[in-house]
């Protein structure tokens, strides 16, 4: 599964609003899945539990070239 174009949303108590692209290959049985690839947070918020506010991720920032 792999996201083209506008990424991938996620929104629940921990992530308001996150943005990701996502690359994942699914493999095995249905008795012993695998799952491998990459999952990219492009911006967005969340929170991390026990820190008070939110945090924001910027686009383009702190990205390295895959």
């Amino acid at each position: 599964m792999r996201t083209v174009g506008d990424s991938f949303t996620v929104q629940n108590n921990l992530a308001p609003e996150l943005y990701m692209n996502l690359d994942l290959r699914v493999s095995g049985t249905l008795s012993e899945p695998r799952f491998g690839g990459d999952v990219r947070p492009t911006d967005g918020r969340f929170h991390i539990l026990g820190l008070h506010g939110d945090f924001e991720l910027v686009p383009n920032v702190n990205t390295s070239p895959s």
